[in-house]
């Protein structure tokens, strides 16, 4: 009877303490909100960074297609406007916080055809993947040409993250599409000049 006794003792106890964890939530609630505060912040970054690439996505297509009309009505012709004169005109639709003026490689090419054009335009990524820096040029061209437009920018994204091809070698959840992480964005228009004199 005494072995039974003690073990009676002994569950009691351990009841009662089981009881006074129950009962005590004081501290239940920072243990939740630590727990959910982790990938919450992180699925508001990522949700700020998707935001932030497609409005500069959205931005450097606008800038390229306001530019380009330029070229297109022949105004950056007559004006003689030269390669700095239309970065400007392009960075006036783009936001400054992109940086515009020196981070943004502008390739205006002008060519007799449409299958010249195709067939004629650089490749601007280096072999290992990389923007390249010496590609770019501009010649408008004249009345009833060609001309393709083109504006590459390397967004430096704010946070990296591993995407599943880093695991598996398949294509990950990362937004980044340069071997460093950050993303090339991108734009161009081609089109045939006006008959401007």
């Amino acid at each position: 009877m005494q072995v039974f006794s003690g073990c009676r003792k002994v569950w009691r106890s351990v009841a009662t303490l089981g009881g006074r964890l129950k009962r005590a939530e004081s501290g239940t609630t920072a243990i939740e909100f630590a727990m959910v505060v982790g990938p919450f912040v992180a699925l508001l970054f990522a949700i700020i960074e998707i935001s932030l690439v497609y409005f500069a996505e959205f931005s450097i297509d606008n800038g390229v297609h306001k530019a380009a009309r330029l070229i297109r009505l022949g105004e950056a012709q007559t004006a003689n406007m030269a390669g700095p004169d239309f970065r400007k005109a392009v960075c006036k639709d783009i936001p400054s916080f992109m940086g515009c003026e020196s981070n943004v490689i502008i390739d205006v090419r002008s060519f007799d055809t449409f299958a010249e054009a195709a067939a004629g335009l650089p490749k601007p990524l280096n072999g290992d993947g990389t923007l390249s820096n010496n590609f770019a040029q501009y010649t408008p061209g004249g009345p009833a040409k060609v001309v393709v437009v083109s504006l590459f920018y390397d967004w430096k994204l704010m946070a990296k993250f591993p995407g599943l091809g880093d695991f598996t070698g398949k294509v990950g959840l990362s937004m980044g599409n340069m071997p460093d992480g950050s993303r090339l964005i991108y734009a161009s228009t081609a089109f045939r000049t006006e008959t401007y004199k």
